[in-house]
C-alpha cells in the first residue's frame, strides 16, 4: 500500500515535473521570444528614423542647389523668374533646419555638425544675397567678377561635407543594427532548436503541449521572417527612391545648365545688337545727316542764286528736294531718339512731372495758339525717372492731341491723374494718366498699329511727322517699367493712358 502511494506520488511528482519543466521551459522560451522579437520592432523603428534622417539631409541639399541653380539664372539673365526657386528654398530652409535639429537630439556628435552645416548655409545664403545685389546695382560683369572669387563655392563644398559625414554617421549606424538584427534572429533560431531537444525528453503527456508551442513558435519565427524581409523591402524601396531622386536631380541639374548656356548666348547677342544700334546712331548722326546738310546747302543756293534762271519745273523740283531732305533730316533724328531710349538714358531720379509739363508747355506754345486749345492739367507727382524722356512723353503726347485736331473745332485736352497700388492697404506705387483729346479719334482696331515704327493712319499731305512720336513714346514708357495704351472714337476723339511705377527698386 505504502509502496504503491508512493510509487503514485512519484508518478505525479515526475508527472507534475514534466509538467513544470515544460512550462518552465515554455515560460522561459515565450519570453525571450517576446523580448527577441520586441528589440527586433525596435530595430526595425531605428531603421526607419535612420532613413528619415538622411533624407532630411539630401532634402536640405536639394533646396540648397535649388537655390543656387535659381540665383545663377538670375544673375545671368537679370529675369526676376528665375529667382522662383532660389526663393522658394529660402521660405523652407529655416523649417528644414529646424527638422534636423529635432531628429538628431540626443547626438551630440550629429547635432555639432548641424550647427556647422547651418553656419556654411548662412554664409552662402549672404553671399548669395550680395551677388544679387550686385548684379541689381551694377550688373552682370560686376557680379560675374565676384563670382569669380569663388567663395560661394567653397561654401558649397562644406555643406556638401558635413551632409556626407552625417550620411555616413547615419549609415554605420544603420549597419550595426542590422547586424543586430541578424545576431537576434539567430539566437531566435538556436533557442528554437535548444527548446525542441528540451521538449522531446518530456513525458508523452506532455509532448501535445510541447508540440502546439513548437508550432506557436514555428509561426513567430515566419512572422519574424516576414518582418524582416518587409523591413529589407522598405529599406530597399527608399534607397531606389532615393536613387531615383538623385537620377532626377542630376537631370534637372543638366537641363538648367542647358538653359544657362542659352542665357548666356541669348545675354551675348543681345549685346551684339545693343553694340549694332549703336553702330547705326552713330551712322545715322554723322555720315547720314551730313550728306543731307550738304544737298540743304547746295539746293539753297541754287534757290539764292539761281532761282531767276529756273523754269517753273527746276523750281518744283528743288522744292521737292529741299522738302525731301527735310523730312529725311527729320526721320533720323527720330530713328535716333528712339535708339537712343534705351542706350543713351540718364539714371533714374526724383522728377517734379509739374514741371515737366510746363516745359512742354513752352514748347508747344505755337501750336496751342494755332489750334486755339484748351488745355486742363490735374496736379501731378513726383516720381523717379528720366527726366529727359518724360518731357519727350508729355510733349509728344500733348503734341499729338494738337496735330490732330478737327478743322474748325477749338482743340480741347484734358491730362488725368490718379494713383494706384496692386493691394488695397499697400502705398501708391504706380500713377496713371490719361491724356484726353476732342479730335479726330480713330478706331480701335487699330489701337496696336499707332505705336509701331512708321506706321500712319492719314497721309502726310494730311498730317505732318515721320510716324514715330507713338513708338518712341511706347519705348520710353517700357523703359520705365510702364504700360501705354490707346482708345479712339472716329470723329470725337482719343485717350492714350500712361502707367507709371512711382519708385524704382533697382536703379536703371
Amino acid at each position: 500500500m505504502i509502496g504503491s502511494m508512493a510509487k503514485k506520488w512519484l508518478g505525479d511528482y515526475s508527472v507534475s515535473l514534466s509538467w513544470s519543466l515544460v512550462f518552465l521551459v515554455l515560460i522561459a522560451n515565450s519570453l525571450l521570444s517576446y523580448f527577441n522579437f520586441s528589440y527586433v520592432a525596435q530595430s526595425a523603428a531605428q531603421v526607419k528614423a535612420q532613413n528619415d534622417k538622411m533624407l532630411l539631409t539630401n532634402q536640405l541639399l536639394i533646396l540648397m542647389i535649388n537655390a543656387e541653380t535659381g540665383h545663377r539664372g538670375f544673375v545671368i539673365t537679370g529675369e526676376e523668374q528665375y529667382l522662383q526657386p532660389y526663393q522658394q528654398a529660402l521660405s523652407k530652409l529655416d523649417q528644414q533646419l529646424a527638422f534636423i535639429r529635432e531628429a538628431f537630439q540626443g547626438d551630440a556628435l550629429q547635432l555639432e555638425r548641424e550647427d556647422r552645416l547651418k553656419e556654411n548655409i548662412n554664409l552662402k545664403l549672404n553671399e548669395m544675397k550680395d551677388i544679387l545685389d550686385l548684379r541689381k546695382a551694377r550688373g552682370f560683369e560686376a557680379a560675374r567678377e565676384h563670382m569669380k572669387l569663388d567663395i560661394g563655392l567653397k561654401y558649397m563644398d562644406d555643406v556638401r561635407t558635413l551632409i556626407q559625414s552625417m550620411n555616413d554617421h547615419e549609415r554605420e549606424q544603420l549597419a550595426v543594427l542590422v547586424e543586430h538584427v541578424a545576431e537576434s534572429r539567430s539566437r531566435a533560431l538556436a533557442m528554437l532548436v535548444a527548446g525542441s531537444l528540451v521538449l522531446v525528453g518530456m513525458s508523452v503527456a506532455a509532448f501535445t503541449l510541447i508540440r502546439q508551442q513548437l508550432k506557436f513558435r514555428s509561426s513567430m519565427e515566419h512572422l519574424l521572417r516576414e518582418s524582416n524581409t518587409e523591413l529589407e523591402q522598405r529599406v530597399q524601396h527608399r534607397t531606389e527612391a532615393l536613387l531615383i531622386t538623385n537620377v532626377s536631380l542630376q537631370e534637372e541639374i543638366e537641363e538648367r545648365k542647358r538653359l544657362e548656356e542659352q542665357a548666356v548666348k541669348f545675354a551675348a547677342e543681345l549685346q551684339g545688337s545693343n553694340r549694332e544700334l549703336e553702330q547705326f546712331a552713330s551712322v545715322a548722326s554723322h555720315d547720314l545727316q551730313e550728306p543731307l546738310r550738304k544737298i540743304q546747302a547746295f539746293s539753297d543756293r541754287l534757290v539764292t542764286k539761281y532761282r531767276n534762271q529756273i523754269d517753273d519745273h527746276g523750281k518744283e523740283y528743288i522744292d521737292r528736294i529741299q522738302f525731301s531732305a527735310g523730312r529725311m533730316r527729320r526721320l533720323i533724328e527720330d530713328l535716333l531718339t528712339f535708339s537712343r531710349v534705351s542706350t543713351k538714358g540718364k539714371s533714374f531720379a526724383p522728377v517734379d512731372l509739374n514741371e515737366v509739363v510746363k516745359g512742354a508747355l513752352v514748347d508747344l506754345e505755337v501750336r496751342i495758339q494755332e489750334t486755339q486749345a484748351t488745355i486742363t492739367i490735374d496736379p501731378l507727382p513726383t516720381i523717379e525717372a528720366d527726366e529727359l524722356q518724360m518731357r519727350q512723353l508729355f510733349q509728344n503726347l500733348l503734341g499729338n492731341g494738337l496735330k490732330f485736331h478737327r478743322p474748325g473745332v477749338p482743340t480741347e485736352l484734358q491730362l488725368k491723374v490718379r494713383n494706384t497700388s496692386n493691394s488695397v492697404h499697400e502705398e501708391p506705387s504706380f500713377c496713371e494718366m490719361s491724356f484726353t483729346d476732342n479730335g479726330i479719334g480713330f478706331e480701335n482696331q487699330y489701337a496696336e498699329r499707332i505705336f509701331q515704327l512708321f506706321q500712319r493712319l492719314h497721309g502726310r499731305s494730311d498730317y505732318e511727322g515721320t510716324g514715330m512720336g507713338l513708338a518712341i513714346c511706347k519705348k520710353i514708357v517700357e523703359r520705365h517699367g510702364g504700360t501705354i495704351s490707346a482708345e479712339g472714337i472716329p470723329g470725337t476723339g482719343a485717350t492714350f493712358t500712361v502707367r507709371l511705377p512711382i519708385t524704382h527698386s533697382t536703379v536703371i
